[in-house]
């Protein structure tokens, strides 16, 4: 007998010894303990005979599953299935972070769970409404050099709401006041 027989052999003895391999259950101080061998006061689990896979028919088409249709707007949302938002916190700004020549400066508010249709994120600068939206994500553009004060706040469809604590920032930039004179350093040029 070839090599190649003897293990596909062994192979199918161990197939067959482990699909008929019986579980055993007893219970030592208050907890459930499982084993494969009988032990004393354990008794046998009877599973079902039915493995993780399905049998293959050639000419048998799957069965469609059924989706549950999501409400295509926020008033269709019931509110009694809406949870109420644990945290709110700005998610990638630090307070007394200091931002250099950015004109840009991205801002994610994170939410928990996650912002729901309907609800809307208020972010505030100086304590002026900056911008209100239906996403997490901001773009502060060109802030004034000197510190600012950034909140945000999630305004529920009910009309319900939360807060994060506020963040003072620094935005600073290069002086323009001795552009293009004798000595002077030059910008930095954009990316």
């Amino acid at each position: 007998m070839s090599n190649m027989s003897k293990y596909f052999l062994i192979l199918l003895i161990t197939i067959s010894f482990t699909a008929h391999a019986a579980i055993y259950e007893k219970t030592e101080n208050g907890v459930r303990v499982f084993s494969d061998s009988p032990e004393t006061g354990g008794t046998e689990v009877n599973l079902p005979k039915e493995s993780g896979f399905t049998e293959w028919h050639p000419n048998k088409r799957p069965e469609p599953i059924d989706v549950a249709q999501e409400p295509q707007n926020a008033a269709a949302v019931d509110a009694t299935q809406r949870s109420p938002y644990q945290k709110v916190i700005l998610d990638n700004i630090h307070e007394q972070e200091t931002f250099h020549n950015e004109r840009r400066i991205p801002v994610n508010i994170a939410v928990l769970p996650k912002l729901q249709p309907g609800d809307k994120i208020r972010l505030l600068v100086d304590g002026r409404i900056y911008r209100e939206q239906e996403s997490n994500d901001f773009v502060l553009d060109n802030l004034p050099r000197g510190k600012h004060t950034l909140q945000a706040i999630v305004i529920g469809a009910d009309g319900s709401t939360m807060s994060t604590g506020k963040t003072n920032i620094y935005v600073q930039y290069h002086s323009q006041l001795f552009r293009g004179q004798k000595g002077a350093v030059p910008l930095a040029k954009p990316h």
